[in-house]
């Protein structure tokens, strides 16, 4: 019953140093995990993320904003679209693809910068070439010595869904509020009358004594 602890430790004795070498790799390898592990997290945090998305501004304008969210600056920023898109303000039909935002490369956008464009206004119907209901715009750079490519699907037709009233709207619904507000003060003003009417009419004659 002694032959297998004997036998294991004449093993160990006899194989230190191949085992001393093996952990020791084990623990380098497990040290150089650690290490990556934490620079990328210190990558993720400290580096520069453009973010695309689409607002109203004003509550009437759709405007495609984009955004250093991060905390380091994209280098050599270029904005890209998977279609032809047109703005809505130019009767020369004016192509996106074609405006600086998205024909130029931006060479540093510092943390924390934002770049508007108005695209529609909100009474614009959706659909077709000019106006899609979803288009994607992919954004290619540099951050801490790193290049990014990321893609961002954008869907117009959920916004429209939500959409603000335009201003003509806005003033119809308010006339419409001050008119129903006039008609309840009359009616008020009206029955008033007919009770004060009413009660000089029950009012009974007398004479004092």
């Amino acid at each position: 019953m002694m032959d297998g602890p004997r036998s294991l430790f004449m093993f160990l004795n006899e194989n230190t140093g191949s085992l001393m070498v093996l952990l020791t790799l084990v623990y380098v390898v497990c040290t150089m995990v650690m290490v990556r592990l934490l620079m990328n997290q210190a990558w993720e945090t400290n580096r520069g993320y453009v973010a695309v998305r689409l607002t109203f501004h004003q509550q009437m304008l759709l405007t495609l904003e984009v955004a250093n969210q991060g905390k380091s600056a994209a280098r050599r920023l270029k904005l890209s679209l998977d279609r032809d898109i047109y703005e809505a303000f130019d009767s020369k039909e004016k192509k996106l693809n074609d405006m600086p935002l998205f024909s130029d490369t931006i060479e540093t956008m510092p943390a924390g910068d934002r770049y508007f464009l108005y695209l529609w206004p909100g009474t614009v119907k959706l659909g077709g070439e000019k106006f899609p209901r979803e288009f994607k715009v992919t954004a290619a750079y540099e951050t801490l010595g790193r290049r990014i490519v990321e893609e961002t699907t954008l869907h117009p037709v959920l916004l429209y869904q939500f959409v603000p009233m335009t201003v003509e709207e806005s003033l119809e619904r308010a006339v419409k509020a001050l008119q129903e507000t006039r008609a309840i003060q009359e009616k008020i003003v009206s029955r008033f009358d007919q009770f004060l009417r009413s009660g000089e009419q029950q009012k009974p004659g007398g004479s004092r004594s």
